[in-house]
């Protein structure tokens, strides 16, 4: 997958500016590069038990944000449970990119054009 103007990315773009997580006046075309400990959520000093918790609040946040404001559905046999659980894992490593993490997303939903 590849960063570029679709649903799906301008979705994600659109969720982490409005969670805060990064400035909405970032360039679009350079946020698939940004990696999680950029992210406003992942903090390098804290235990890993925290960074965790703050990617287990986002998660619910993001998903919350893509099934009740965009044209957002779970993938057949996914549910907000299975989704989250995917973000997480890919929110807590801290090399994973916004692009890594748009192709998590990409397989537990479907974003309509």
């Amino acid at each position: 997958m590849t960063w570029t103007l679709n649903t799906l990315c301008e979705s994600l773009f659109l969720c982490l500016a409005d969670a805060g997580q990064l400035d909405p006046s970032y360039p679009f075309s350079n946020a698939g590069t940004l990696t999680m400990d950029q992210l406003q959520f992942f903090n390098k000093s804290a235990s890993s038990d925290i960074n965790l918790t703050n990617a287990t609040m986002l998660a619910g946040k993001l998903d919350n944000q893509f099934i009740n404001c965009y044209p957002v559905s779970y993938q057949s046999g996914q549910n907000s449970t299975t989704a989250c659980n995917a973000m997480i894992q890919g929110f807590i490593n801290p090399k994973n990119t916004v692009t890594d993490l748009a192709q998590i997303i990409n397989q537990y939903y479907n974003f309509q054009s």
